[in-house]
């Protein structure tokens, strides 16, 4: 299941009501403390959270570990790998001919514009600078 949170801000609430309540088995989180309890809200007693990304920030307050606490979820991380990891990843990624998502692609003479598009947090998928 994807929702798209720019058309469903509180995203959390699709998800439930989508689930008769229950919430999903796994949130892959990308956001970090900014959209960490929506995540948890999402989610289905028991259930796992995996953080991949923290691009909204790493603090949060202390109702992220209660609500992990009290619904019982597994709160994981997956950090970059080694290059024997990437390497394999990528091959997997190749053979299911797999392709990200661009959202936008800049030239490299525009590089500090992309950085700025980046950070502005509107994107959807992968940001681009081209080169040469």
């Amino acid at each position: 299941m994807v929702v798209n949170y720019r058309e469903h801000p509180e995203w959390e609430r699709e998800v439930l009501k989508a689930t008769d309540g229950r919430g999903v088995d796994l949130v892959v989180e990308t956001g970090g403390a900014g959209t960490l309890p929506r995540s948890l809200r999402a989610t289905r007693v028991g259930g796992t959270v995996v953080l991949v990304g923290l691009q909204s920030g790493v603090e949060a307050d202390a109702s992220i570990f209660m609500t992990t606490f009290v619904r019982d979820l597994n709160l994981g991380a997956v950090h970059v790998g080694n290059r024997r990891d990437f390497e394999a990843m990528n091959r997997v990624i190749g053979q299911c001919k797999m392709r990200p998502v661009v959202d936008r692609s800049f030239e490299f003479a525009a590089a500090a514009a992309a950085y700025e598009y980046l950070q502005a947090g509107t994107h959807v998928g992968k940001v681009v600078i081209n080169h040469g």
